[in-house]
């Protein structure tokens, strides 16, 4: 039985926001240590701040020297060991590992609906990286979301897109670092909860294409799979090039910036619909998370320092900086902790008993 006095080691893998957002949710709480890993080189240098900004306390950023996709598998490797690795704690995840994460973003899909008031189900495009935000609208509809269709926004990390035309998954391609890092991800977790839904809960058949896609580097979707999942949902990849266009002629047609992730949204419901269908597009991340980008986009030089981009953004566009990322960047940043990914089980063991 749980109890306040349980102690928890919450274990993320995060390409972005993810990492931030769970330290700063469980800063200082009694009985809860977190340990978030992130690719090195893999997350914007303002999304890496944030969480070495936090790493302190019940709380710890590694960065791994691989991918998203390794740091995810390492703590799935961790939550398989259990209680042989870590005694005396409960092992808990914040990422889309967890379904917990996905149901609170469910409202983002009723509340869109709700604001619009649409005669006709809607359309909605997500960018999409681990296909957990995507797969809380597909709960969504599940529950009775008047939803036409979801649209699969990729970058040119393109392996959910051509799953969803091919019927093969296969993750035996070399990963390409882009401008929306937080979909640069070739094993996309949630894929997995599709597909079950696909196959009106058919775990054995499920169980198996997993554990091709595993053992063997991809899986091709079990008969009648693909055609369900292809009823459900579209699909479109979005190159950096895409991202930067679509970037510009919403700034310059509506006065709104967008970060690169939502740009790839953008990008996919205009490819799919056709500019100016109705739809809606979920907005991941503010640009100033991404101020290379967004300058890029808007036709300005890039400086190498983060605050100086801040500040050729803010004169450009006069957008204030979130309040949340207001002196971040000032003095100097503690320096981020790096190791292998193949010692992320040994860090988790050794840091749970440091603790």
């Amino acid at each position: 039985q749980l109890t306040p006095d349980t102690a928890y080691l919450v274990l993320t893998a995060t390409s972005g926001d993810t990492g931030s957002a769970t330290m700063a949710g469980f800063e200082g709480m009694p009985g809860i240590r977190v340990i978030v890993f992130y690719p090195q080189g893999g997350v914007s240098p303002v999304q890496e701040a944030q969480m070495l900004r936090l790493s302190r306390g019940n709380l710890r950023a590694v960065a791994i020297r691989g991918d998203f996709d390794q740091a995810q598998q390492g703590v799935k490797h961790i939550f398989a060991q259990g209680s042989k690795l870590v005694h005396g704690v409960m092992l808990s995840s914040a990422n889309s590992i967890n379904i917990g994460r996905l149901l609170p973003q469910m409202v983002y899909y009723a509340w869109a609906a709700q604001q619009l008031q649409s005669l006709t189900p809607l359309i909605f495009s997500v960018p999409t990286g681990n296909f957990g935000d995507i797969f809380a609208g597909t709960l969504a509809m599940e529950a009775g979301l008047p939803a036409a269709r979801l649209l699969v926004a990729t970058n040119a990390n393109r392996v959910l897109k051509d799953a969803l035309e091919t019927g093969v998954y296969d993750r035996r391609r070399r990963l390409t670092k882009t401008l929306s890092p937080s979909m640069d991800i070739l094993v996309s977790s949630n894929f997995e909860r599709a597909l079950y839904l696909a196959l009106e809960g058919d775990t054995v058949t499920v169980r198996h294409a997993m554990q091709q896609l595993e053992l063997e580097g991809h899986m091709v979707l079990p008969p009648g799979a693909l055609q369900a999942m292809q009823r459900r949902y579209g699909a479109a990849a979005c190159s950096d090039a895409q991202a930067l266009e679509a970037m510009a002629k919403v700034w310059d047609k509506h006065g709104y910036l967008m970060d690169p992730h939502t740009a790839s949204a953008w990008h996919a419901l205009d490819k799919v619909m056709g500019e100016g269908a109705p739809g809606v597009v979920l907005s991941t991340a503010s640009p100033y998370k991404f101020p290379e980008a967004a300058l890029r986009a808007l036709g300005l030089p890039v400086q190498p320092d983060v605050r100086d981009q801040w500040l050729a953004l803010r004169n450009h566009t006069n957008l204030p900086v979130p309040q949340a990322l207001q002196g971040l960047l000032e003095g100097e940043l503690p320096r981020a902790h790096v190791i292998d990914p193949e010692h992320m089980a040994a860090y988790v063991q050794e840091r749970a008993a440091a603790w």
